[in-house]
């Protein structure tokens, strides 16, 4: 921001002198609107508008200067936080947020890192309960998550010179009932603070209610047929401001990419909600590890998938579309990338250049230099794509279609499809989908069935009985052995990984929701369904893949479904399913390399 600017800053003002008195509120929409509504005409939605950024002038307000990653967070709208560019409705959002900072001294979405405003504003409403009645509706409407739902900036400027005419009742008194929109001829009454919280913006877009914008268009008051059909929005006079808020007025105006800020940059500032990864002690089978996991701040996970370096975790997000991406060096978050829709699937490509992302209808594909979506495939409308892993060499695709119960072979350059297999009927959809570590063969589960493919031609080679709804798989370092288990379950199936026959099977302590192996094999990590009163919080159990037996427990201080074990072995990390809330717990498990 530049010197001097802070000195008149909404922020500031409001922080040094208290939030703004009624008055002062009505007039600061106004000028603030009509500010907003002039840029997006001339050149377009300016991007970052917040508390420090909004400053004021002699005669109104101006939005000026670059915010920092603090000062956006909590103002941004959520189309841009997920990556898409600002345009007009997205300063609309800002200024919703903006007014409830005005009113009460805190944003709408309350305080905290810069990660967790974020993903309030994605996830969350806002908080406007102390946001006073004449306001309240009008910042709902601005802070609607559909971009198309929120008022425009002119519509905003009307209807807050509305609420500056001599006309409209003073402070304290009580409105009166608002007229039905048949009752076109009548003046429409506001609440105490601003305008009646029930009317929606296009009831004042009519200007035979508007004497207050007839007037300022003329000295003389006009009858309301001479009114034009298109609102028209006149300055603010020189004498608007209130004297307590009055400032030389500032030159400087820096226009600022937002998306990109909040895309990459913003996130990347953000720390964990805990530290802590102790080794797991010495203890034995039937004692838990004395672990103090990390827990990283996201949105609500429907999928997890390794870098294969280890560096980088992605996550899928249901709440909007997104796929989060974790820093395992800091375990920070440091992008969150919009997606066409929910992440059913995720994969890495060998080099961890790309991510592959299905989804109902959709393969994704983003770069990871860059953290942008770069490619979208549409799937057939009546199918819905369950699973995806990637050829070793990097070359191929193997898609999971869950409502179709087959698995298709795409070219991952140019996502077409060069091979289809059905793999059942009826209810034998494909939950999940695995390549062995030669990259000759890969698995398909069903709920009735697993299946072992051929990877070159995709051709089914066996099957093998399995009764596991909603399964997920793993296959051993080696190769030899396939994991598969049904969600929930208390009991891991163990298939031969070169015939596809099954050869034992692994009671579980316990009800089991997800699996992970370690790089070594020699472990396999499987998230346990909560036994505790709250449900708050389940185990991870800890098997020796050699003998078969559950020889350690892990606390993970989440109820977990989704894991994943980084290359040297060193770490795990474990989230909820997407209806059990947002969050990673990162824990130490050298014990088990």
């Amino acid at each position: 921001m530049a010197p001097g600017v802070e000195d008149r800053s909404l922020a500031r003002v409001v922080a040094t002198e208290g939030t703004l008195q009624p008055q002062e509120l009505r007039q600061f929409g106004a000028d603030l609107a009509r500010w907003l509504a002039a840029t997006d005409r001339t050149s377009g939605p300016y991007g970052g508008v917040s508390p420090a950024t909004v400053v004021f002038t002699e005669s109104s307000v101006e939005v000026t200067a670059s915010p920092t990653l603090a000062e956006s967070a909590g103002y941004v709208a959520p189309e841009i936080a997920s990556g898409a560019p600002a345009h007009a409705a997205s300063d609309v959002f800002a200024f919703g947020a903006v007014l409830v900072y005005a009113a009460t001294g805190a944003g709408p979405f309350g305080s905290g890192t810069p990660v967790e405003l974020l993903i309030r504003a994605l996830t969350s409403e806002p908080d406007l309960e102390a946001v006073p009645p004449g306001l309240r509706q009008v910042a709902a409407d601005c802070l609607s998550r559909d971009p198309l739902r929120r008022p425009s900036a002119a519509d905003l400027a009307m209807r807050f010179t509305i609420a500056l005419s001599p006309t409209e009742p003073v402070a304290g008194s009580t409105p009166s009932t608002p007229p039905p929109p048949e009752s076109a001829g009548s003046t429409t009454q506001s609440a105490p603070l601003l305008i009646d919280s029930t009317s929606t913006p296009t009831q004042f877009v009519s200007m035979s209610k508007q004497p207050a914008l007839r007037a300022a268009k003329s000295a003389a008051s006009s009858p309301a047929s001479d009114a034009p059909s298109t609102p028209t929005v006149t300055p603010a006079p020189e004498s608007s401001v209130p004297p307590r808020l009055r400032t030389p007025p500032l030159r400087r105006r820096v226009r600022v990419a937002i998306g990109a800020l909040f895309s990459v940059a913003v996130l990347a500032a953000a720390a964990t909600y805990a530290v802590g990864h102790d080794r797991p002690t010495d203890a034995g089978a039937t004692e838990f590890a004395t672990t103090s996991p990390a827990v990283i701040a996201t949105p609500a996970v429907t999928a997890l998938a390794m870098s294969p370096d280890g560096r980088r975790i992605y996550l899928g997000g249901r709440t909007p579309p997104t796929v989060t991406v974790i820093d395992t060096a800091s375990n920070t978050v440091t992008a969150l990338i919009g997606v066409p829709q929910k992440p059913n699937g995720l994969a890495v490509s060998p080099d961890g250049a790309y991510v592959y992302v299905v989804s109902n209808n959709a393969l994704s594909v983003i770069t990871t230099a860059s953290n942008t979506l770069t490619g979208v495939t549409i799937a057939d409308y009546d199918s819905t794509l369950e699973a995806v892993a990637v050829s070793h060499d990097g070359t191929h695709l193997y898609i999971a279609d869950g409502l179709r119960a087959t698995v298709t072979i795409r070219d991952a350059r140019t996502r077409a499809a060069t091979a289809t297999t059905p793999l059942g009927t009826g209810y034998d959809i494909v939950d999940a989908i695995a390549l062995t570590g030669d990259g000759r063969r890969f698995f398909a589960v069903m709920p009735r069935q697993i299946a072992m493919l051929d990877a070159a031609t995709a051709t089914v080679t066996t099957r093998t009985a399995f009764e596991g709804p909603d399964s997920t798989i793993v296959v051993g370092a080696d190769g030899r052995f396939v994991y598969a288990m049904g969600k929930p379950s208390s009991k891991v199936h163990v298939f031969d990984g070169s015939t596809g026959a099954s050869v034992a099977v692994v009671q579980l302590n316990g009800i089991g929701n997800g699996l992970a192996i370690s790089p070594s094999g020699r472990y396999m990590f499987v998230a346990i369904q909560p036994t505790s009163r709250d449900g708050s919080s389940g185990d991870i159990a800890v098997i020796d893949t050699t003998t078969r037996t559950v020889v350690g427990n892990l606390q993970p201080g989440l109820k977990v479904e989704h894991l994943a074990v980084t290359p040297d072995g060193h770490r795990l990390y474990a989230a909820p399913s997407e209806h059990d809330g947002g969050g990673v717990a990162v824990m130490d498990v050298r014990r088990y390399l």
